[in-house]
């Protein structure tokens, strides 16, 4: 009994190498693909989490996100299940926003995990101070799916009094570092460190790593790389080499090892955290009779951090409009991909 939770994974005796369960993704490369995880990868990675962001079982956490986001999985559903804590589930956000605070009370929440667009709305959303005052079980908030500007951090701690971890992670490793403001001397636009279930380095275009303040590519090496895409081992055998997964994304260490994300190698759209690939919003419109050529692409946005902006260029005598386009697109695709 006096064994720590986070390590009861060690009794644990299947074929950890066995498909544990399978994550449906855009990742990081843009086409949608299916991401195969084993026991030990989940395993290692939830109690790597618990460690580095110091979870124990008296976690209480409040869940608004989708549960099928892995952000929800990861950072509280599974962390909770595995340590004995509490979990309070919601539909969503929108549905409880102006009772957002008043849920943080109630029930003693310890954590809860949310993406940028969130964070904005809570910016702006009409609350008493009485809502937000006084809340003493909160010990920060997470953050990710999608960049976290610092100004954002900055006005959520300038109003709320709350510290914002910047999580990053992908579908194919999990969460790979841990950044935990309430360390002494944190600083908001990191990402923080590697946690101990992996090894991540900095790396050029011909894979030799970069020493620290240098651009370059992440590469992460450790027990939480999922074991496959499933049936498309040629992508598998393209991302992983040697062992060491190449995310895709681009960032750099500085001299204490702390890690920063700066942006992506693919045309990969991020809007309110959901990976959206253009190319598959261009398939859609492609269909039309009336379009000769489309091209999808993300353009900034406060709120939802990018938005789908699609040029069109019609065929010769073909008229089409804004919104016959998007009536159309609604057959093929979910809400968050249609074009703005």
């Amino acid at each position: 009994d006096k064994l720590d939770r986070s390590e009861r994974h060690t009794d644990f005796k299947p074929e950890q190498k066995s498909p544990a369960c399978v994550y449906y993704s855009s990742g990081t490369t843009g086409n949608p693909k299916s991401v195969v995880f084993s026991h030990k990868n989940m395993l290692t990675n939830i109690s790597s989490i618990c460690r580095g962001f110091k979870f124990n079982e008296q976690e209480t956490h409040l869940i608004i996100l989708p549960m099928g986001h892995t952000a929800s999985v990861n950072y509280s559903f599974l962390p909770c299940t595995l340590l004995g804590g509490t979990l309070i589930i919601t539909e969503s956000f929108w549905k409880i926003k102006q009772k957002f605070w008043n849920l943080i009370k109630k029930f003693d929440i310890t954590y809860v995990e949310l993406v940028p667009s969130i964070l904005v709305a809570l910016l702006y959303i009409r609350y008493d101070k009485d809502d937000y005052s006084g809340i003493k079980k909160l010990k920060f908030i997470g953050c990710g799916s999608a960049p976290l500007p610092v100004e954002l951090q900055n006005k959520i701690y300038q109003k709320f009094g709350l510290k914002v971890a910047n999580l990053y992670g992908l579908s194919e490793t999990g969460p790979t570092h841990v950044d935990y403001p309430l360390d002494e001397g944190w600083k908001p636009g990191s990402i923080g460190k590697p946690l101990d279930v992996n090894q991540v380095n900095i790396v050029d275009k011909n894979g030799n790593i970069l020493e620290h303040d240098q651009v370059g590519e992440i590469v992460v090496r450790g027990e939480n790389v999922f074991i496959g895409y499933h049936n498309n081992k040629k992508i598998y055998d393209q991302l992983v080499v040697d062992g060491c997964f190449y995310t895709g994304d681009l960032g750099y260490k500085n001299k204490d090892g702390v890690f920063y994300f700066t942006g992506r190698k693919k045309d990969l759209i991020i809007k309110g955290g959901i990976n959206i690939s253009p190319d598959e919003v261009d398939e859609v419109i492609f269909k039309l009779d009336e379009v000769k050529e489309a091209t999808t692409v993300g353009m900034e946005d406060e709120y939802l951090g990018e938005k789908i902006i699609t040029y069109i260029v019609l065929k010769d005598g073909k008229k089409l409009n804004d919104e016959q386009v998007k009536n159309f697109c609604k057959k093929f695709l979910s809400k968050e991909k249609i074009p703005d």
